[in-house]
């Protein structure tokens, strides 16, 4: 089984649907991030977040020693994920061969962009998991 990029939004029940696979942006996100930064705009993992309880969950099953004291989830706007999401579509399908599995990488970006207009248009925040 391989990892998954997903979007968490701060509200539980946002009216519409939020789902996109995500395995295609895990396994691709190595290239995207070196597109990001080529691009000038965040990388997806930059807006990459968790709540304090996943965070605890996460120190004790991986045993890091973390100390969850002090963290805070973070949370972003859509225009901002918008911005990158956007920005590493048009790369994607501007240099297909860049990427690996560059069809279901774009299909998933342009999933992202539909959830984060979506959100933009509530006021929803947002953050970036990743689910293993």
């Amino acid at each position: 089984m391989s990892a998954a990029l997903y979007i968490v939004l701060e509200v539980d029940r946002p009216g519409f649907d939020t789902i996109v696979d995500g395995k295609a942006l895990s396994r691709a996100e190595e290239q995207l991030a070196a597109a990001a930064k080529d691009l000038g705009v965040r990388s997806l993992m930059e807006f990459f977040s968790m709540s304090r309880e996943e965070a605890a969950h996460q120190a004790e099953e991986f045993n890091t020693g973390l100390d969850i004291g002090s963290f805070q989830e973070e949370w972003f706007t859509a225009a901002d994920g918008l911005r990158s999401v956007r920005a590493l579509l048009a790369y994607v399908d501007a240099q297909p061969d860049a990427v690996p599995v560059s069809a279901e990488v774009a299909n998933e970006l342009t999933g992202f962009a539909h959830v984060l207009e979506e959100a933009e248009k509530r006021g929803i925040r947002w953050h970036l998991s990743v689910d293993y």
